[in-house]
């Protein structure tokens, strides 16, 4: 029995990260997640629920099981361990141009997918995209060949229940998915708990995933109103890449680097709730794990970072270099977490503040997360809890659903603000005296 055994659904009674991995496994298909109002809804039908409480023990905020994964994240200080329990880590792109210069970063995820379609390793995968019926409506749908693979590439970046594509997984499939933490979380869980076969797991590094109330505010900088977008397409084209919004006339390319999605990230705004109960930023779940390369800096051809967590990973990885899908070359952990910065730091040692202060302003705290609260070792800082504080304070209140247009001096503070909320969540003196060597360096350098 578990400590939340009979809270179902659980996200009537806790915070929900939107991974759909519940209404995946109802086996009475009583519950689903409906696009109204630009944003999903979570729908219970309770004449249909048969009471078994699988959705709990799947959820990746409520069930026990993850208790250990967040004591073992809380001991992670330094800056290589906040990686995770990663056995390689690389950096790296796909052989192939196209799919490189689609991709957001690169293009290593449908490069490998498109690889074991065509060597039979797999059946079908399960990644997110969008076209799901609004603008900014994303899905989770199973491809089943590497044309389909090919024409997945790119990132999505607004919240999906991808993982209630579960239920449709045919049997005795062959499955990859693709998924951020959270989803691959609920995967790992439902193969825990027998509900299916473990697939092969592809994570996608993660700070947090957007409502699509941001895409609404990126829509109306550009058009003046969110009705007026045919179509939106996050990232790709060269790297960081761009975000693509188009009318019924034309298309216009805003810089990622100066989008309002980038702006907002480090503050959190736009977030899920769910989002501040997680302290997995790499996919730790994962097989192999991939994130953007901001270790190289610089604009140009993308760089993916990735990392190898289990032996099936490590095969999968060795494979694809061998066989000419990807370009490898070793990348150091310290590297790696130098180059995803702040977000990194924030999400894996603030987690224990966010649940206090989220406690403090009257949310709901699944049991292993309060036991987690009270007894794991071990405290922030004083800057970590500040930061985690306006943190909670942004994606709980200070978002707003109505699209709104910020420009000129309201559109520098909020970033400011943001960046400001960013700095202080994800401080780290490894961090800071690492970025004053280099800065030392540099100077000398170039005197």
């Amino acid at each position: 029995m578990t400590p939340t055994e009979g809270l179902f659904p659980p996200w009537r009674w806790f915070p929900c990260t939107l991974c759909g991995t519940c209404a995946g496994v109802c086996p009475a298909n009583a519950i689903t997640f409906v696009w109204q109002n630009a944003h999903w809804e979570a729908c219970w039908d309770e004449k249909a629920c048969t009471g078994c409480g699988l959705c709990t023990e799947v959820c990746p905020i409520t069930s026990s099981r993850r208790l250990q994964d967040t004591k073992d994240g809380e001991k992670a200080r330094s800056l290589e361990n906040l990686i995770g329990p990663a056995l390689e880590t690389y950096t790296g792109h796909a052989v192939d141009d196209e799919l490189r210069y689609r991709g957001a970063s690169g293009g290593v995820v449908s490069a490998l997918l498109t690889y074991l379609f065509e060597k039979q390793n797999i059946t079908q995968a399960l990644v997110t995209v969008g076209g799901g019926g609004e603008v900014l409506q994303g899905q989770g749908v199973l491809i089943d060949n590497a044309a389909a693979a090919r024409q997945a590439a790119g990132s999505w970046y607004v919240v999906t229940p991808s993982n209630a594509a579960l239920r449709n997984v045919p049997k005795n499939a062959r499955l990859a998915v693709v998924g951020l933490p959270c989803q691959l979380q609920g995967v790992a869980l439902a193969v825990e708990a027998k509900i299916m076969t473990r697939p092969l797991m592809l994570g996608l590094f993660c700070g947090g995933t957007h409502t699509a109330a941001c895409g609404q505010h990126e829509i109306l900088s550009v058009l003046g109103d969110p009705g007026l977008a045919k179509e939106i397409k996050f990232r790709g084209d060269g790297w960081p890449g761009t975000i693509r919004i188009r009318d019924h006339e034309k298309s216009y390319d805003i810089p990622y680097k100066r989008s309002f999605m980038a702006s907002q990230r480090s503050g959190m705004f736009f977030f899920p709730p769910g989002c501040m109960l997680c302290n997995d930023f790499v996919g730790e779940q994962a097989d192999i794990s991939f994130g953007d390369g901001w270790h190289q800096g610089g604009k140009g051809n993308g760089l993916s970072a990735v990392a190898v967590h289990t032996e099936t990973g490590a095969n999968v990885a060795q494979k694809a270099v061998a066989d000419g899908v990807w370009h490898l070359h070793p990348l150091s952990r310290k590297e790696m977490a130098l180059g995803q910065g702040a977000q990194l730091v924030s999400k894996k040692q603030t987690v224990k503040a966010r649940l206090f202060w989220l406690k403090i302003l009257g949310k709901k705290i699944p049991p292993p997360l309060q036991y987690h609260l009270k007894h794991s070792p071990g405290r922030p800082g004083v800057l970590n809890s500040a930061g985690a504080f306006l943190q909670c304070l942004n994606a709980l209140y200070l978002s707003g659903e109505k699209p709104r247009t910020y420009r000129g001096i309201r559109a520098k503070l909020r970033s400011r603000y943001a960046k400001l909320t960013g700095m202080l969540s994800g401080f780290s003196w490894e961090r800071f005296f690492n970025a004053a060597r280099q800065r030392f360096f540099r100077r000398r350098n170039n005197a």
